[in-house]
């Protein structure tokens, strides 16, 4: 059998699902016919639409075919990537409308939801016919890192923790882990959701307000909602939205500069554009354009 997973979220579960023997062994063997369309391993992959990652679940179904166990399809490293672009879509379509039963696994890779047009956005992503938009800000005026929005007159008491990619970049940990495990500093191994642990999972579509609830039943506070001394490391962390599709989380550290983790993805302190994060609010962000606001995380917080 054969896992394929849509790499492209960063808070939420990637899209995933299984083919049986006869599909595995027909999408290895067109994937054998054009090995230039495997992508390299990308040192730090972007935050958004990753790639299409392909994994055999048995010893004998890669070595039948000659192929690496876990490799990449449609990641923008490839040799022949107009063939991997074709091989990964053709992936997708297949899940989502010709074997039937398989929709309903893969929309159930993301609990809670019933996705209309899953299959067309994800194909869009991989050809690349969606591209980013520029950052922009909705709740608070850029400027320096703060806990605070800016026109508050309220300062909390803050502590911050090094920049510890090692950490999180373990390899028996990294895949286990999202963002809001790295915003909340609690290594799960999870891959947990904001208020999932309180009962108050967020729903699909998230949005600004009800991530934030999420988090907020967890134990986070928003910016100007001071904790007490007792609660230290109080952290502070920002929101943004990917609009109706995901969330994303970054935290300051000592170095003054906010650390984040896309997804299984490597932790990394720089934005889309390659520059160290100074400023969560006018980094690159991809397609993470609304701007939500920042928050206060307590020892107490609980996350699952």
């Amino acid at each position: 059998m054969l896992r394929v997973t849509v790499d492209i979220f960063s808070g939420r579960p990637n899209p995933s699902w299984v083919l049986d023997e006869a599909k595995a062994r027909d999408a290895l063997h067109q994937i054998s016919l054009t090995r230039g369309a495997i992508g390299r391993e990308v040192e730090i992959p972007p935050l958004g639409y990753r790639g299409v990652t392909i994994e055999t679940l048995t010893d004998q179904l890669a070595a039948d075919y000659g192929l690496p166990h876990r490799f990449h399809l449609a990641n923008r490293s490839s040799d022949n990537e107009a063939r991997g672009i074709e091989l990964a879509s053709k992936l997708v379509s297949e899940a989502l409308g010709e074997i039937k039963g398989t929709r309903k696994k893969l929309l159930a890779a993301v609990p809670g939801t019933d996705e209309p047009g899953l299959g067309k956005f994800l194909i869009e992503q991989i050809e690349g016919r969606v591209l980013g938009s520029s950052p922009h800000m909705l709740v608070f005026e850029a400027g320096p890192p703060t806990a605070k929005p800016a026109a508050s007159p309220v300062t909390c008491a803050i502590e911050t923790l090094p920049f510890q990619p090692a950490y999180w970049n373990d390899p028996a940990h990294v895949t286990r882990n999202n963002c809001y495990a790295y915003a909340t500093n609690m290594r799960t191994d999870t891959f947990p959701q904001p208020g999932k642990a309180t009962g108050h999972q967020v729903p699909f579509p998230p949005d600004c307000k009800t991530t934030a609830a999420g988090a907020i039943s967890d134990g986070a506070h928003e910016g100007n909602d001071c904790f007490p001394a007792d609660e230290a490391p109080r952290m502070v962390v920002a929101m943004v939205i990917w609009p109706k599709r995901d969330y994303h989380w970054y935290r300051l550290h000592t170095e003054g500069f906010w650390g984040h983790k896309p997804s299984g993805t490597p932790a990394r302190n720089v934005d889309q554009s390659g520059n160290v994060i100074t400023n969560p609010q006018t980094c690159n962000r991809g397609q993470y354009t609304e701007f939500c606001g920042y928050f206060l995380i307590p020892k107490s917080i609980k996350v699952q």
